[in-house]
């Protein structure tokens, strides 16, 4: 009986504190809930890629290097089947108010850009972007957690800087839309 209390002490107390440690900060990775979005996204004929995304220092959005694109507003939101896949594991900006990026996207070249987006309290931070692709419509889905332990951020208002892999997509004219609840961004590309 005493090896037991023994074991329990030598392997138990060492694995809490190194799991405690070393756990990875935010939320863990849910296959569940992936594998679903990924099933949903297929059946409706979306491609999705995680990119990853940055909040510039400066808080400005970043020059466009070539010819800046001329973006327009519309009221989107998410489309049916984007909201039917993501569901309300999602939280995007309340508004798009601005967008930074040129209107070619050379092959073998990444298509950096940036976007100044609003969000409905202080209460949010960046989690992520992710772009969906269905036919030529590309959509950049702006993911944001809420803060927890009573943090809050400086501002609603934050910039966010992307950068598209070369190869990402197939060349061709695409429309790209950044997705915000009540106001989203759109401009042409043309990929090369």
């Amino acid at each position: 009986m005493r090896w037991i209390i023994i074991a329990m002490i030598l392997f138990v107390a060492p694995y809490t504190y190194l799991t405690l440690h070393y756990r990875k900060p935010g939320p863990s990775y849910q296959p569940y809930q992936d594998a679903k979005e990924k099933t949903v996204l297929a059946h409706n004929g979306y491609a999705r890629i995680s990119l990853p995304s940055a909040q510039p220092a400066s808080g400005m959005l970043l020059p466009v290097q070539g010819i800046p694109a001329s973006t327009t507003t519309s009221v989107l939101g998410l489309t049916p089947e984007l909201k039917k896949a993501l569901g309300t594991a999602v939280t995007i900006p309340e508004a798009i108010d601005s967008v930074a990026a040129p209107t070619i996207f050379e092959h073998g070249k990444t298509y950096p850009f940036s976007y100044g987006c609003s969000t409905s309290d202080l209460h949010h931070a960046l989690a992520g972007t992710r772009l969906y692709v269905k036919d030529k419509n590309v959509y950049f889905i702006t993911d944001f957690e809420a803060l927890v332990g009573g943090l809050s951020s400086r501002d609603t208002h934050t910039v966010i800087a992307l950068e598209l892999p070369s190869g990402a997509l197939e060349a061709g004219s695409y429309m790209f839309t950044v997705v915000g609840k009540n106001q989203s961004r759109s401009w042409h590309v043309l990929v090369k």
